[in-house]
């Protein structure tokens, strides 16, 4: 287990000096605060749904908005509203998808918690109301299987219940929770395989669609607020506690949950959020976003933030992650930087012969860009391609200021080979050979 300690300085500065280039932002249509973001289907479908909540200054009453995106999270679309009576006290929505086309959200209000779901991609909602919650703040939901949810629910802060239904939503149980006693997130990675995450170093398991739990002490005494598996094996889970020093921690498995280690431990960040698109790359968020390559051996600092962020993954490199009203979103796992070495005004194109070559893991590639429109912008792409032509990975895609640039490529999960990365800017295409030996 190794981290950074001035990692997050020079992300910082980063951010404030030169950008982080593969970074782009999407403020919503509306203000308010994003509690909850999932990426729904992989690579293409670019569809994601979360909502958002305010207060209305004339009544006092709450607005929920639930959005939809259809471009990998570039912009937005309001695809359900509740506005709640004045004064209103509802918990907050959660999300859970079954498939790239079928899930459901869970709120409380006025009269109740209501679950919505879906059959469409998040274009239509159909309601059904779930009885004996009254006076239950939404926790947790999962939608396991074609007919099982479980929505796990507190009440007024003295104890929690999970209500179960065997046919998506129309009649619902109760179950016993595991305790009652700071319960967090249900997560399920398939209809055999459940857990539920707590206070104190505790997690439970479940392999019976939730009828009952094992309690699985992980060796640390932290709060974790969320979990993720990438597969039946392997998975991660992250939190934090106060004492000492608000020290945020993410355990991993390797078993399905059985065992626990701790494969970070660092302070403030108050991590509250995991996604895990592959076993040996994973993203955690709170005021910082951090990311591993190898399993947990080394975590990167990518992002900082003043409110709390939440990550979902469409795939390994194909990220976002929500904080306050604004989401970011990535196309090459977030750590490629364009770092700006001069701004001078260059002549002509140029794209420089990668240094060192060969590498492993890391080089870098410095390329100018001339002036274009008395200083104005241009936009410029670099992309890295395998010898048969397949694009490999984009480290740039972005419209540019005239002057002297240098870009980072992460060889780290390619395998030896010759690669050819290629500078393209209008009518100007210039494509170099690097290689990578490991």
């Amino acid at each position: 287990m190794k981290y950074n300690l001035y990692g997050y300085i020079i992300c910082y500065l980063i951010l404030l000096n030169s950008g982080l280039a593969q970074w782009a932002s999407s403020v919503l249509p509306s203000p308010g605060i994003i509690t909850d973001i999932k990426c729904i289907s992989n690579e293409n479908a670019f569809v994601q749904q979360f909502y958002t909540y305010f207060p209305n200054p004339q009544t006092s009453a709450t607005t929920m908005k639930f959005y939809k995106s259809t471009d990998n999270g570039s912009t937005w679309n309001s695809k359900f509203t509740y506005v709640g009576q004045p004064y209103e006290n509802w918990g907050c929505s959660k999300i859970s998808f079954l498939n790239s086309t079928t899930g459901i959200f869970v709120f409380q209000n006025y009269s109740g918690n209501q679950l919505y779901k879906t059959t469409n991609t998040g274009e239509s909602w159909t309601n059904n109301f779930i009885p004996f919650s009254s006076g239950y703040n939404v926790v947790s939901c999962a939608f396991i299987n074609d007919s099982t949810i479980l929505v796990l629910m507190n009440y007024q802060g003295s104890g929690y219940q999970i209500f179960r239904s065997s046919n998506s939503g129309l009649n619902w149980s109760n179950l016993i929770p595991p305790t009652n006693d700071n319960l967090t997130k249900v997560y399920f990675t398939n209809q055999n395989l459940g857990f539920i995450t707590a206070f104190n170093g505790i997690i439970y398991k479940s392999i019976d669609l939730g009828l009952s739990w094992q309690v699985i002490n992980t060796g640390t005494s932290t709060n974790y607020y969320d979990i993720s598996f990438s597969d039946n094996l392997n998975g991660y889970a992250t939190g934090y506690g106060y004492s000492p020093q608000s020290q945020s921690i993410i355990v991993k498995t390797s078993n399905g949950g059985f065992n626990w280690t701790v494969c970070y431990l660092f302070y403030n960040n108050f991590l509250k959020s995991i996604s895990s698109p592959i076993p040996n790359i994973t993203y955690a968020s709170g005021l910082n976003l951090i990311k591993t390559i190898n399993s947990g051996e080394n975590w990167n600092p990518l992002l900082a933030f003043n409110i709390t962020s939440y990550v979902s993954c469409f795939n390994k490199d194909s990220i976002l992650v929500a904080s306050g009203d604004t989401v970011f979103r990535t196309f090459n796992g977030g750590i490629i930087y364009i770092r700006n070495l001069k701004e001078s005004f260059p002549d002509k194109y140029s794209l420089s012969q990668n240094y060192p070559n060969p590498f492993n893991p890391i080089t870098k590639i410095k390329f100018d860009i001339p002036t274009l429109n008395k200083g104005g912008r241009g936009g410029v792409s670099m992309k890295v391609y395998d010898l048969l032509g397949k694009e490999i990975q984009i480290l740039v895609n972005e419209e540019l200021n005239p002057g002297t640039y240098e870009v980072t490529f992460d060889g780290t999960n390619l395998p030896s080979g010759i690669y050819f990365y290629q500078l393209r800017c209008g009518e100007f295409v210039q494509t170099r050979k690097l290689v990578l030996l490991k």
